[in-house]
């Protein structure tokens, strides 16, 4: 296999990789007055989206190599005519006999060769058996012989796109947990300058799957408060009035990979009876977010209410909680 920037034809050179790149401009440069026997750029670049070359002839004039059609690779003769150092035509020969190496190597050339939107592009154009498109690198949890086996959204070793097993079991319903802290709870204390009240936290991710075996992250938070009782710290073992029953208020966000916020959700937990723990738990659909890693947090939060509320002693500002978890193969 010949790499893009040693083949021998500087024009021919120029013009596979402004064709590799995408680069409409270089393309115009490398071919002003192009023709082919497709047509004309547009049509080249519907026909092939990257030109991988084995072999040259012709003073480097004519590539044989494989060229990256829909999803699969096939194997194809471009031979180029040059004037003025630019290219004026190519004649496109598909199904070439070409002694190639490894059909791996010759895939994992081609997909460097695609920038990263074509590759976006092929795989949403690209549907699984049930008519569903995915982002590449969607995980999915499928039977294989006796075991359930994490598979991926991917080009096989065919160059199809298709759901590649990726060797990892996934038996278990719970595939991944995160913590935040890792182990025991957070311990916060407000409650006035005398720090009379506080609150023990802490917020857990769990990876799973869904019916469908998509990817899908459950979340549980847990919050106990407490205050200061003469000598020690006590729960709250008083039944108390409505107004004074602890409150626990905060914003549950989760962060893509690019930064920006996916989801917000504004969370009050009340009620209740003593010692008034207090817990929330969501479930996230993940089978539709790009793969990547994502940040789910607790912030702001804030516990009010419980005794020496009556006497503004009661609120505890929480430490945001944060878990950090990787959505995809």
């Amino acid at each position: 296999m010949i790499k893009t920037e040693d083949l021998m034809h500087r024009a021919v050179r120029d013009f596979v990789a402004a064709f590799n790149d995408q680069d409409d401009n270089a393309l115009r440069h490398a071919a002003p007055h192009f023709t082919c026997t497709v047509g004309d750029l547009h049509a080249l670049r519907s026909h092939f989206t990257a030109f991988v070359a084995v072999e040259e002839q012709d003073d480097g004039l004519t590539l044989d190599g494989f060229a990256a059609h829909g999803i699969q690779p096939m194997s194809a003769r471009w031979a180029f005519t040059v004037d003025a150092g630019r290219v004026e035509r190519l004649e496109v020969t598909p199904d070439v006999p070409v002694s190639s190496p490894r059909m791996g190597d010759v895939l994992t050339e081609l997909r460097e060769n695609i920038p990263a939107r074509a590759t976006a592009a092929r795989f949403a154009r690209v549907r699984d058996k049930d008519g569903h498109t995915h982002p590449k690198g969607t995980a999915r949890r499928m039977r294989l012989g006796d075991h359930l086996f994490v598979h991926e959204w991917d080009t096989g070793a065919a160059g199809s796109v298709d759901w590649i097993v990726t060797g990892e079991k996934a038996d278990d319903d719970v595939f991944r947990s995160v913590r935040s802290p890792s182990s025991g709870d957070h311990d916060d204390r407000g409650g006035g300058p005398r720090k009379v009240a506080s609150v023990s936290s802490h917020l857990k991710l769990e990876l799973g799957w869904d019916g469908d075996g998509y990817q899908k992250a459950t979340v549980s938070y847990w919050a106990k408060p407490y205050h200061w009782d003469a000598v020690k710290w006590c729960t709250e073992r008083l039944t108390l009035s409505e107004e004074y029953i602890p409150r626990i208020t905060g914003t549950l966000i989760l962060t893509g990979p690019d930064d920006t916020a996916v989801s917000t959700e504004e969370i009050t937990i009340s009620g209740g009876r003593p010692p008034y723990e207090r817990a929330f738990s969501r479930e996230l659909e993940l089978r539709h977010l790009i793969p990547g890693t994502y940040t789910l947090t607790f912030a702001d939060a804030v516990k009010s209410g419980g005794s020496g509320a009556n006497k503004g002693q009661d609120h505890v500002a929480l430490t945001d909680h944060t878990v950090t978890f990787t959505v995809g193969g």
